[in-house]
């Protein structure tokens, strides 16, 4: 057969046809190659429809098996089946949400990890979240004013949680220990107390600078006295 198709071929090129025999053969073979596709894509699906189970309904809607009047199962027949209460298998998935426990933003209390061990920081946290969650607050944040008392060495802070309370939380830094407590000041009562505080410190600057500058002027003056006393007794 081969051999038939070269001679074919060979006899066709001698009389100067060569390219279009051969354009013939190409179209010949894609031909060949679609006519094998559709065979494969006709037998598989025919294949496929008679896997697909049909169907019957008589007396209402059921879905996947055929049934008239009676249900059924295996090899035996059991009570009529009304379709018109059968249970939709959809129906009988019950979809429950696991709840969700209490969540507090607590980014506006890494700042308290500057002066706090890990340890303290934990417990303020746990202490903040069982007072915030009675309100159900969901952030908290430091405020700014703080005091610190060198005697006792014990840090005063104050944290606000977004529903508008304040509470105070007090740590000593000796004994490493917190105490978490919901104070009565509103948070325009916390600024107030840093104004007041801010401006006392103000005044004592103030003082203070204006004690050093009377010490030198005085020095000066003393200084100048001294020039004044040697040149006179030159």
């Amino acid at each position: 057969m081969l051999k038939k198709i070269r001679c074919f071929y060979w006899k066709q090129r001698d009389q100067g046809k060569g390219r279009r025999c051969m354009a013939g053969f190409v179209l010949l073979a894609l031909c060949l190659v679609a006519l094998g596709f559709w065979m494969s894509f006709r037998a598989y699906y025919s294949v496929y429809r008679e896997e697909i189970p049909t169907t019957s309904v008589s007396g209402g809607a059921v879905t996947g098996v055929s049934v008239s009047g009676t249900a059924v199962s295996g090899g035996g027949i059991s009570e009529p089946v009304n379709p018109e209460i059968t249970p939709d298998l959809e129906s009988q998935i019950s979809v429950t949400e696991e709840p969700r426990g209490y969540e507090l933003d607590t980014d506006g209390l890494k700042i308290f990890l500057g002066f706090m061990t890990d340890a303290s920081y934990e417990s303020m946290v746990s202490a903040l979240k069982i007072e915030c969650e009675k309100e159900q607050a969901t952030s908290v944040v430091k405020m700014e004013y703080q005091k610190t008392s060198a005697k006792s060495s014990n840090v005063t802070s104050y944290v606000l949680s977004n529903v508008g309370s304040v509470y105070q939380v007090d740590y000593n830094l000796r004994s490493d220990s917190v105490i978490v407590t919901k104070s009565s000041y509103s948070e325009s009562d916390v600024l107030s107390i840093k104004k007041a505080e801010d401006k006392r410190e103000q005044e004592k600057l103030k003082k203070e600078r204006e004690k050093v500058k009377k010490k030198q002027t005085a020095k000066k003056k003393k200084s100048k006295a001294k020039k004044k006393t040697h040149k006179d007794v030159g």
